[in-house]
């Protein structure tokens, strides 16, 4: 997803331990790594809601086309 080569991260660790402090780095890497875990979650819990949505949709209609094409053989 992200092409981060380990001088880009090299350089944002030592602008976080310059900004943030090397007291406080490590409870904001955990808080911003949780916080990214969560969205994902999220991301993910919604792409299988409308997969499921999707699925029961072409059941239906599956189910719809059948009833016609009976209907149409009955004629």
């Amino acid at each position: 997803m992200f092409d981060v080569g380990f001088f880009e991260i090299l350089i944002i660790f030592i602008v976080g331990i310059i900004l943030i402090g090397p007291e406080k780095l490590p409870e904001v890497l955990k808080y911003i790594f949780v916080t990214v875990r969560k969205i994902k979650d999220q991301f993910n819990d919604a792409k299988e809601e409308v997969s499921k949505t999707l699925n029961l949709e072409e059941a239906l209609l599956d189910e719809k086309n059948k009833e016609i094409l009976e209907d149409l053989k009955e004629r």
